[in-house]
């Protein structure tokens, strides 16, 4: 899916092996935002897949309980995803864009920039030392940028959380041999980027 603008994510079907495996981890999840639990999905997770009408609750209530008093959060771009910061809660920002974003405590899985006839990966370094501020409204010449899938997004919230658990081996700037540019929130917080992220260019071939 293309993903060129802040607020177009992956789909809520993308999530749904992510939300079986953190249900099997012992996690009821709590769903916020603009998309609410079909009859069917709600019945299929028997209570561990909930949102605010389902639990009959209100609406304002659960998305600052879900936001602020959870062990763990797991989101994509939306005020929200600023709001665990209060708490230290522990953060996986699914579809991270634009490129600049940091976050305390967060782990950042961007969204991919490909080339646009090629589809190869393009060097997190040049994405970083060139594009950081793309937005939304401009699309890049010769580029295209795209949602994680359901398998990105499975094993980035896979290695999440093993790395909760032990966050100092976290891959840090200095063991990824990258230059930061000074300007980008990343520099001034303690975000990690997803180990997740970063194995796609193992995987394919690419240089970091």
């Amino acid at each position: 899916t293309y993903g060129s603008s802040v607020r177009v994510g992956s789909s809520l079907d993308c999530y749904l092996n992510s939300v079986r495996l953190l249900n099997e981890k012992g996690y009821q999840i709590l769903l916020c935002g603009d998309i609410l639990l079909s009859q069917s999905i709600f019945h299929e997770f028997k209570g561990m897949f909930v949102d605010y009408k389902t639990l009959g609750v209100n609406q304002d209530i659960f998305n600052l309980y879900a936001a602020l008093e959870v062990d763990l959060f797991i989101g994509e771009a939306g005020g929200g995803i600023f709001l665990p910061s209060l708490n230290n809660i522990p953060r996986l920002y699914i579809n991270a864009f634009p490129y600049f974003n940091g976050m305390t405590n967060c782990w950042l899985h961007y969204k991919t920039m490909r080339d646009s006839k090629s589809h190869t990966l393009i060097p997190l370094q040049e994405i970083l030392t060139k594009y950081a501020y793309e937005s939304a409204e401009r699309a890049i010449p010769g580029m295209k940028i795209c949602c994680n899938s359901a398998e990105e997004i499975l094993e980035a919230i896979s290695t999440f959380l093993v790395d909760i658990q032990n966050p100092e081996s976290a891959t840090q700037e200095q063991a990824l041999n990258l230059t930061f540019p000074k300007d980008i929130w990343f520099q001034y917080t303690s975000t990690k980027i997803s180990p997740a992220f970063l194995k796609l260019y193992s995987k394919e071939g690419m240089p970091i």
